[in-house]
């Protein structure tokens, strides 16, 4: 970056240089100024099929979601662009934080297709069919996770999570069960936990998981709601 330093004209820019300045911003977690130097590297190199990938991944990070899906969006108009399993991961989550959910579930089937040993990819298509509400797809989706990563944390929260919704209480039980011992300072796998044994009807145990994720996260919304529907 010292050697960088004044040497990027932003009215004659060097792509090579942007890039670079870019990457290192990045590296930094400086997302803002890593988007700035390469969004000037894409304007003076528009040729270049990288550099809308790498724009994209600063305004996800800084949760521009809707820069995420104008650029992306352009590239695969492109018919030299092939793009790849991180890429269709970006525009599902894109989608997912815009509300977009069947949008969302096609470009993360798209990431599970291509790199179907990604547990990344089956968690994030896991969530989406849970956020429309098909529980049945959520859980095979998260059965595939769980086959590729038997102690993945969120695999266990979220696979526990469809089943619960499903209706499979006592499956979820023991998935949940070992989400948290996995991580026992995980808020939310604490309160999913509890509301499974709130149908149980073990309700000193639930109670006892929503004050514990209460004293983890004192502001956490879904430990008080939780937790008021067992005193009620």
């Amino acid at each position: 970056q010292a050697r960088l330093n004044g040497k990027i004209d932003p009215s004659a820019p060097d792509p090579h240089l942007c890039e670079l300045a870019g990457r290192l911003a990045m590296r930094q977690n400086d997302h803002t100024t890593a988007a700035t130097y390469l969004e000037l590297a894409h304007e003076t190199d528009p040729e270049n099929l990288r550099y809308p990938e790498m724009l994209a991944d600063c305004h996800r990070q800084n949760g521009n979601y809707d820069q995420v899906v104008t650029l992306l969006e352009a590239q695969m108009q492109n018919p030299r662009y092939k793009p790849r399993s991180h890429v269709y991961l970006m525009l599902g989550e894109a989608y997912l934080a815009r509300g977009q959910v069947r949008q969302a579930i096609n470009y993360f089937e798209q990431a599970t297709s291509q790199t179907p040993d990604s547990v990344e990819t089956w968690n994030a298509l896991c969530g989406a069919y849970l956020a429309d509400s098909n529980y049945r797809k959520a859980i095979d989706a998260g059965r595939k996770a769980e086959h590729l990563a038997p102690d993945n944390a969120e695999t266990s929260l979220l696979l526990g999570f469809s089943l619960l919704k499903n209706g499979d209480v006592d499956q979820a039980t023991f998935v949940l069960q070992n989400a948290v011992r996995r991580n026992p300072n995980d808020a939310l796998a604490l309160c999913v936990l509890g509301k499974a044994m709130l149908k149980q009807g073990k309700t000193a145990e639930a109670q006892r998981l929503f004050s514990q994720a209460g004293k983890l996260n004192p502001s956490s919304p879904m430990a008080k709601t939780l937790a008021k529907q067992v005193t009620q």
